[in-house]
């Protein structure tokens, strides 16, 4: 994707939107690169980073006809993918009819079959098994239900369809959102108290805005949604132990895992940690 050109149409619809995200619940969004032109490119950099760490993940001969991303925002993962399954029809649904009127400039600039639409992941308004790959990163602690969201998903994925899934991990103590320390998983009310303590009682409100998504919480829907899953997580942790593999996203915590899983205590204490749901994110691919 060049972004070198953009057209006045593209720009006036990000600089619409950017004016309405000030007024709503963005944290901390800010211009990568300071300017619209370095930011179009720069994330665009990343959601091919992401889209290749998807592929990685999933099956040489995986080739999905039809992807949906829940939750796109202004569309730059659904692009990536456009791009690199440029057989593929790719959707997107996203509630911020402002975000998705950016995602639908970009993919009429770039001719690409991406089709960007407004709308939330509780009603996912297409047939069932519609889709053979589905994306969902960074979206499912800030959904209304995330039960819902689930069984939709499940819904619309076609048999033998993947869905990939990343969130924060609520069983770290840390929120990221509001960057505090914290035990999320004693609740939202010890959660206030820690932001107020760490100086962010302005951001408070946005703690009610927060699903403590949990590798424990998230493999219950799975299963009864009759879904397969991998924790990509576990498995690229234990890899580490073994010293098969590196945590391309934790690389400094990939080496300390290698380094003291040698150490046969050391190596419990860290399985231990693992069975107890104690890493940052979730990861997950997760197979109908």
């Amino acid at each position: 994707m060049s972004n070198n050109n953009l057209p006045d149409k593209v720009f006036q619809t990000w600089e619409k939107w950017l004016e309405v995200n000030k007024k709503r619940c963005h944290l901390h969004f800010d211009l990568e690169g300071g300017s619209i032109l370095n930011h179009v490119d720069m994330s665009m950099k990343s959601a091919n980073n992401t889209v290749n760490r998807i592929v990685n993940d999933l099956p040489n001969q995986f080739k999905p006809r039809r992807i949906l991303e829940i939750g796109a925002s202004v569309g730059f993962n659904s692009i990536a993918l456009a791009e690199y399954y440029s057989y593929a029809e790719v959707f997107s649904v996203e509630p911020d009819k402002e975000a998705v009127g950016v995602a639908e400039a970009m993919a009429n600039h770039l001719s690409i079959n991406y089709k960007p639409i407004v709308g939330v992941g509780e009603k996912l308004n297409f047939p069932n098994g519609y889709f053979d790959l589905i994306v969902c990163h960074t979206v499912i602690e800030h959904v209304n239900d995330v039960s819902e969201v689930i069984r939709e998903m499940a819904r619309v994925l076609s048999p033998g369809g993947y869905i990939h899934l990343d969130a924060p991990n609520y069983m770290w103590p840390y929120e990221p959102h509001l960057a505090i320390w914290c035990l999320p998983m004693l609740g939202k009310q010890l959660v206030r108290v820690f932001a107020v303590i760490q100086g962010k009682r302005k951001e408070l409100w946005y703690i009610e805005h927060l699903k403590f998504v949990t590798p424990y919480y998230l493999e219950r829907q799975y299963k009864d949604n009759g879904l397969k899953w991998e924790n990509r997580v576990v498995s690229k942790l234990l890899n580490s132990i073994e010293g098969d593999a590196q945590i391309v996203r934790y690389r400094k915590t990939a080496k300390v895992v290698k380094s003291l899983g040698k150490i046969a205590f050391i190596q419990n204490i860290l399985l231990l940690i693992i069975r107890l749901g104690l890493y940052p994110s979730v990861m997950y691919t997760v197979k109908k």
